[in-house]
């Protein structure tokens, strides 16, 4: 949810109210939430590949975890979906890719 001040926010169903996420931004795409709850996953998506990293909801702080280089854009039409394994050590990509075949014909004799 955005704000009137233009700042995310995310529920807290503890608080029953909405809270704003510092260091979050428009640009950010949330990948997940942390098993305590206590931070978001966030996929930042610069001109080279994805920069994961972990945004602690209460104070801000990002811990940058890793960068996703997208060594062979030929072809790559969007990123549909980013994610991130509980422990940390595996990040899934998966994109879309439009390929094409072109065929040289010779003519028939």
């Amino acid at each position: 949810m955005v704000s009137r001040e233009g700042k995310l926010q995310i529920w807290e169903a503890e608080q029953n109210a909405w809270i704003a996420v510092p260091s979050l931004e428009r640009s950010d795409f949330v990948i997940g939430l942390t098993d305590d709850g206590q931070s978001l996953y966030v996929a930042r998506v610069g001109d080279t590949g994805p920069e994961i990293v972990r945004i602690r909801v209460r104070n801000g702080v990002v811990d940058h975890l890793a960068d996703v280089p997208l060594v062979d854009r030929s072809g790559m039409l969007a990123i549909v979906r980013l994610a991130i394994t509980p422990d940390e050590k595996t990040i899934i990509v998966n994109y879309v890719r439009h390929t094409a075949e072109l065929y040289l014909m010779q003519p028939y004799q």
